[in-house]
């Protein structure tokens, strides 16, 4: 992979254009617009309306915990496997380099047979003891995938964190949609995108934390963080309808 860097980019551009092009010909927004000159003051008033309800402002603190875990692995744990991970398995050697690939496509293909299957464990479970399966399952493999170098036990970790990722994604998008209102529903997916952004950040701050601070200790403080998050989860379960 480091011998192809340029051909790498070159094709991940290029499918960005791709993307860009079907996005600007293909795709319409029927939404109404703001008019007039009160755009902005329109447009805060309707996101302070909706960060006027608790329930989602919790949700949205639950998902951004939650989810800094997954962005560890794009960026802390790639970056520490890089630097420090060898080792061989039967007979063949794995770079660093190569387990945060083999990481990557061990959760793609978890997740896309999971999914074939993921309704009917829902439907038997029910989707709030589903969503709390997933929780427990996903948060508590993380210490592993961020704290370990031994090539098993990250692949046990990942197996198991993509099982329970299976089960939270679409079941949280149920929630999100239960917390949202049909008429600021734009709304409400416009700040639940700042989410993502918000990750995004934490995954960088692990980065930077990754000079100071051991692996077992990044582990622990990015599974506690992600622990409070399942903590306001528990909290909403009750007061949200799902089966």
């Amino acid at each position: 992979m480091t011998e192809y860097r340029f051909e790498l980019f070159t094709l991940l551009s290029l499918s960005s254009l791709v993307v860009l092009y079907i996005m600007a010909r293909y795709l319409t927004d029927d939404a109404p617009s703001l008019t007039g000159k009160n755009n902005v003051k329109q447009l805060l008033l309707m996101y302070g309306k909706v960060l006027q309800n608790r329930q989602f402002v919790i949700y949205c603190v639950a998902q951004l915990l939650v989810m800094s875990l997954d962005a560890q692995v794009i960026n802390y744990v790639s970056v520490r496997l890089a630097k420090s991970f060898q080792a061989v398995v039967l007979g063949h050697e794995i770079t660093g380099i190569q387990m945060a690939g083999l990481i990557r496509t061990e959760n793609t293909l978890i997740v896309v047979l999971m999914t074939l299957i993921m309704p009917t464990l829902t439907k038997m479970l029910g989707e709030k003891r589903s969503f709390l399966l997933g929780l427990v399952m996903y948060i508590p493999a993380f210490f592993f995938i961020i704290g370990s170098n031994n090539f098993y036990t990250l692949v046990s970790a990942v197996f198991v964190a993509s099982i329970g990722e299976v089960f939270i994604i679409p079941l949280g998008k149920t929630m999100l949609a239960e917390l949202s209102t049909q008429e600021l529903r734009g709304t409400y997916m416009a700040l639940n995108g700042f989410i993502y952004r918000g990750t995004a950040l934490l995954g960088a701050l692990g980065v930077m934390l990754a000079s100071t601070f051991s692996p077992y200790h990044l582990a622990c403080f990015w599974v506690g963080l992600a622990s409070l998050g399942f903590g306001c989860y528990l909290y909403l379960l009750p007061k949200i309808k799902l089966n």
